[in-house]
């Protein structure tokens, strides 16, 4: 597997928070509609949540609480780390 160099951008922190507040109430008109529809599937809300909580500042620990990982997530991130052991042995 590949490394790669994340982008790293610079600016200032007032237009980051500006950027960061205008993600904030796009995300939040939407993610009615996203939780609403039957058609979205579960995982899908799930992140969507997370996505909302996290734009919100709330620490990823919180969020974990609050909107605790499926069966199925927690069964992937096991496999995912299993995996990652042994490729760097």
């Amino acid at each position: 597997m590949a490394i790669s160099d994340p982008d790293i951008i610079v600016e200032s922190k007032k237009y980051i928070e500006q950027m960061r507040a205008k993600q904030q109430v796009a995300f939040a008109a939407k993610l009615p509609i996203i939780l609403q529809d039957p058609a979205i599937p579960q995982i899908s809300k799930k992140f969507a949540l997370r996505y909302s909580l996290k734009l919100d500042g709330i620490d990823k620990e919180y969020i974990k609480i609050l909107v605790p990982e499926s069966y199925e997530e927690l069964d992937a991130n096991q496999k995912v780390t299993l995996l990652d052991n042994n490729n760097k042995e």
